[in-house]
């Protein structure tokens, strides 16, 4: 049961932002977002997955959703960024790119958009 709890706690924290971060300043910079900027891989029997995309929508961030059960194409896209678990999260910032390949982090995907050069 405290291994339960201990994990719950750890995903609480993965989810929710830091107090560094206003949900003001959140919510303007998913303004800036479009829909190709950030890109999920996912499953839809993903727990985590569906933790992620309830953040993002929570946020108002444009997200695309590439499900790869129902699309073979997201399918070999994750391949070839050596996806080994769910969500792979791709963040195209300003002409780079990078990828959350350890699950959702809300302060990785808040500093990855905040990189302008």
């Amino acid at each position: 049961m405290k291994i339960i709890f201990m994990l719950f706690c750890l995903l609480l924290t993965a989810c929710t932002p830091t107090a560094s971060y206003k949900t003001a300043d959140i919510q303007a910079l998913a303004q800036t977002v479009k829909p190709d900027d950030i890109i999920m891989y996912s499953t839809p029997d993903c727990m985590y997955c569906n933790q992620a995309k309830g953040w993002l929508n929570q946020n108002h961030f444009a997200f695309t959703d590439c499900d790869m059960a129902t699309n073979q194409q997201c399918q070999q896209q994750y391949n070839d960024y050596g996806g080994n678990g769910t969500p792979l999260i791709v963040i195209n910032n300003h002409g780079k790119q990078h990828i959350m390949k350890d699950g959702f982090d809300s302060d990785e995907l808040l500093i990855a958009l905040q990189i302008k050069d």
